[in-house]
């Protein structure tokens, strides 16, 4: 059984005794969130006022928190963004690990159908292990550079999270996805983006916490994914 937690009803348990921070490796922590989901989950117990208590996982918490306080991680997820209906087809370009599937498939149900893509194999690996604990049968995954991927004649709606960024043909990309949608279908798109009023020292942090996943001093002029989106 998938239940969604809203991250506001989350709260540290007081049982979860690791008081000690960080600063740099709180920043790797919501970097690597931010880029390929929540990949070790977090244990949580019923506590008082319909709030959940977080016994292991309370830098996780933190971490998506600080996420959803700069925009980065909505509270409101892209899917919902989606506004899905059971039944319907949705492509996830550049899915990663499957970072999105439990809230796609909970929005498509069992009728509906997912569709994963994602050019790395061992991503897509984690991503069939993610559908396997949630005994999904509904997903499919696909090997494939998004600027070569099809997409299907009965795709309802698309998402990408975190990967548009990288291929220098985004704007193909999104056209070609806009174009395969049907009327009133939907398409949400969550990137990267240079940020605004943070200081230079904050922002080489962040550069730094983020090479792992590909970012670097040139991300800011060349990662914008978001335009062709906007425009």
């Amino acid at each position: 059984m998938i239940q969604s937690i809203p991250l506001k009803k989350l709260v540290p348990s007081p049982l979860n005794v690791r008081k000690a921070s960080d600063v740099l490796a709180d920043l790797q922590l919501r970097a690597d969130i931010a880029a390929r989901g929540l990949l070790q989950n977090l244990v949580v117990r019923k506590g008082k006022r319909g709030k959940f208590e977080v016994e292991a996982g309370g830098r996780r918490l933190a971490a998506l928190q600080a996420l959803a306080g700069e925009g980065t991680l909505p509270e409101n997820h892209e899917v919902n963004r989606l506004e899905l209906n059971a039944g319907d087809h949705v492509i996830d370009l550049c899915a990663g690990t499957g970072a999105n599937l439990a809230f796609l498939l909970e929005r498509v149900g069992p009728s509906g159908k997912v569709t994963l893509v994602d050019l790395s194999q061992g991503m897509l690996d984690q991503a069939r292990r993610r559908a396997k604990r949630l005994r999904a049968s509904n997903v499919e995954f696909v090997q494939s550079d998004v600027a070569a991927f099809r997409f299907p004649s009965e795709t309802s709606a698309v998402i990408s999270t975190f990967g548009l960024e990288m291929p220098p043909d985004y704007a193909g990309i999104i056209e070609r996805a806009s174009a395969a949608l049907p009327t009133g279908g939907r398409m949400a798109l969550l990137g990267l983006k240079h940020p605004e009023r943070w200081p230079r020292w904050l922002i080489e942090i962040g550069i730094f916490a983020t090479k792992p996943f590909g970012v670097s001093r040139d991300t800011k002029n060349s990662a914008r994914g978001y335009q062709p989106a906007e425009s």
